[in-house]
């Protein structure tokens, strides 16, 4: 059974049609609109480590984009992630350190 993903509700409305798979809905408790079936070009946390192994070998985003099959921008955009995750762990290591 689906469930709304804001409210996590198992009753709901249909209401239009996102695509011609998957009918727009919303949940009754919390008028969330969503779309019932996930999208297929969304990426998986392989295809965004694949993504950044090539980037750490040396590939251009646009090459990335074109052997995974996603666009330069997205692949732009999961590069960065990754580097901000990296700054917020680095600021998280000691500062102070003492030398005897």
């Amino acid at each position: 059974m689906q469930e709304c993903p804001h409210c996590k509700s198992q009753q709901f409305i249909k209401s239009g049609i996102v695509k011609k798979n998957a009918n727009g809905t919303n949940a009754k408790e919390c008028a969330y609109y969503y779309s019932v079936s996930q999208k297929s070009d969304t990426s998986s946390q392989s295809q965004r480590r694949l993504a950044l192994t090539l980037y750490l070998e040396g590939l251009g985003f646009r090459s990335i984009g074109r052997i995974i099959g996603f666009s330069h921008v997205a692949v732009y955009n999961w590069i960065k992630s990754f580097g901000e995750q990296i700054e917020t762990i680095k600021q998280k290591e000691a500062t102070i350190v003492e030398i005897d």
